[in-house]
């Protein structure tokens, strides 16, 4: 079926710029005029076939314009007249008319946004062409993203050229008229109109190859821009804290000041290999990646849980465990593999485990592309990895994160991140902190650390951790215990500091305690599914299976 996409009307759209209204979840407070949702609910009565338009299909269109072109406008407000022709960009054979007519050209769209403008609309549509290119381009963002209306609905899609003050060039904006929170993000390719210029585009992405040079720089800058908050961290001195030796392949005690990368990782139904002075001479093929790695962003130790704590020494397991705050903030970098399920899923890139490639298609008479930028962060909610009790606080102890997703190597810091497909000169820009303002909510995967230590987190910290799956009851406190060392003063569990922001006077200990043990178990539908977890003292929330998150009375005495 031929898209029946149209331009619309009137339209005011969601502003990502640090003028907008932006909630917590990064989704701007919008609204939109009237005249679109009469062009969305007139699009389905256009015609199916690729026939020419009728006179009176003309004239309704010109009318549409000239209701647009009467329409108030202002600087902010998004210029409806339609772009240019630009032709089919593969042939008239490869997008559907519709497409067909759309100006994709990155110096026009430019050129017709005033320098007040933030974003311009370029195009809506209810439905896509199965045989069109570019159509399947917009459904796979509007999957990827999930900004699919409700069912039975038809949702009026449309599409906005986005930019940001001080990025030379442009991104584009897809969102669905009646959810405007929830928009999907494509970036022109790198032979764009100014491949020499350091412009917002996509950089190429190779399935089988990493480009190291880049993630080099990523932690580089880090030392150099940011070295109080993500240099070197003098760790503590931990009993039996081991590394593995990549040049050696020897497991050796951690030297003084070591500089080492940590592994997270779904190690899958292998049994420990238990403690060893040396890897054995195969591993499986997730070890040997990060062996790669950590020697390819030039370092020489690794940890691994699996192969560096000893699980035979109840005294050193048990300390490690209590620490692992301290491993994970004190690792140089932490590798974190979602795209895999077990040890033998290999990081996606570095040897025999490929990417999946952006989904692409040229445009322009084939002189630009249009490329899906990844959601990372959809990309790690539904990973393996992000199911299982362990990898919930080695996700978030970290300073700095290379995370390995199915596309593309995704890099956070404490405050900032930045993924492969994007230019590495956007880490070193002034623009840095402007584009991450309107992009930074809706793209970073992991919460702040230093928001973490606020106390009305600790909650919040718990309940999303035992929406987790653990392997053993009995670790239900051991695989959230580094994350509750670094937020707060626990005992079994309860948070008894964090309290203090409900009381109206200062108290100690005691009293804190007391105030922690008015807990109030939650739980999806009944509470009949609760029950008891031995081994852990009743008044503590993890003497209880099937509750979802602790909530608290308010009621102080």
């Amino acid at each position: 079926m031929v898209g029946t996409k149209q331009p619309a009307d009137q339209y005011r759209p969601p502003l990502d710029s640090p003028s907008s209204s932006v909630d917590d979840t990064g989704d701007a407070d919008t609204s939109a005029g009237v005249g679109i949702l009469a062009e969305a609910g007139g699009a389905s009565a256009r015609s199916s076939d690729k026939r020419p338009q009728t006179s009176m299909e003309h004239a309704a269109r010109a009318k549409r314009l000239t209701i647009s072109a009467h329409a108030p406008s202002n600087p902010s407000e998004l210029d409806a007249v339609e772009l240019s022709v630009s032709g089919s960009s593969k042939g008239g054979e490869d997008l559907c008319e519709e497409c067909a007519t759309i100006c994709f050209d990155e110096e026009t769209i430019m050129s017709q946004m005033s320098s007040l403008q933030s974003s311009k609309y370029i195009h809506g549509f209810v439905k896509l062409d199965e045989k069109c290119m570019l159509c399947d381009l917009f459904r796979k963002t509007i999957e990827h993203y999930k900004i699919t209306g409700p069912t039975g609905s038809h949702p009026f899609y449309c599409i906005e050229a986005i930019r940001f003050d001080g990025v030379p060039g442009v991104m584009l904006k897809l969102s669905q008229l009646k959810d405007l929170g929830k928009s999907g993000w494509l970036l022109f390719g790198s032979n764009s109109a100014f491949p020499g210029a350091e412009r917002l585009f996509a950089r190429d992405i190779q399935s089988d190859k990493i480009n190291w040079a880049a993630v080099k720089q990523w932690l580089q800058y880090c030392d150099t821009e940011h070295e109080d908050s993500c240099g070197s961290v003098k760790m503590m001195q931990l009993p039996g804290f081991r590394v593995i030796d990549c040049t050696t392949r020897r497991i050796v005690e951690a030297p003084k000041e070591c500089k080492f990368v940590a592994l997270s990782y779904v190690w899958g139904s292998d049994s420990s290999p238990g403690l060893r002075l040396k890897l054995p001479t195969k591993v499986p093929l997730l070890i040997e990646d990060a062996i790669t790695c950590t020697k390819a962003i030039g370092l020489r130790y690794l940890w691994i849980d699996r192969y560096c704590i000893d699980q035979e020494s109840g005294d050193s397991k048990h300390t490690l465990i209590r620490n692992m705050d301290q491993i994970y903030s004190g690792a140089a970098v932490t590798i974190i593999n979602v795209a895999g399920t077990s040890s033998h899923s290999g990081l996606p890139g570095v040897s025999h485990t490929t990417r999946r490639p952006l989904a692409s298609v040229s445009v322009h008479n084939k002189s630009t592309s249009l490329r899906l930028l990844p959601n990372s962060r959809a990309e790690v909610a539904e990973s393996k990895w992000s199911t299982r009790g362990w990898t919930y606080q080695e996700g978030l102890l970290p300073r700095r994160r290379l995370v390995f997703t199915s596309s593309q190597i995704y890099f956070q810091r404490l405050e900032m991140h930045s993924c492969e497909v994007l230019p590495i000169h956007f880490l070193t820009r002034d623009t840095t902190t402007t584009f991450g303002r309107a992009l930074g909510r809706k793209m970073r995967v992991f919460p702040s650390l230093s928001r973490m230590a606020y106390a009305d987190t600790v909650e919040l910290r718990i309940e999303e951790y035992l929406q987790r799956e653990l392997s053993y009851e009995s670790d239900v406190l051991n695989a959230i215990m580094g994350i509750l060392r670094h937020i707060c003063v626990h005992f079994w569990g309860l948070p008894i500091d964090s309290p203090r922001r409900y009381c109206p006077r200062a108290f100690g200990a005691n009293e804190g305690f007391l105030a922690a043990l008015m807990w109030i178990p939650e739980a999806e539908g009944s509470k009949l599914g609760i029950s008891r977890r031995a081994g852990f003292p009743s008044w503590s929330w993890a003497a209880w299976k099937g509750i979802t998150g602790i909530g608290k009375t308010y009621l102080l005495y």
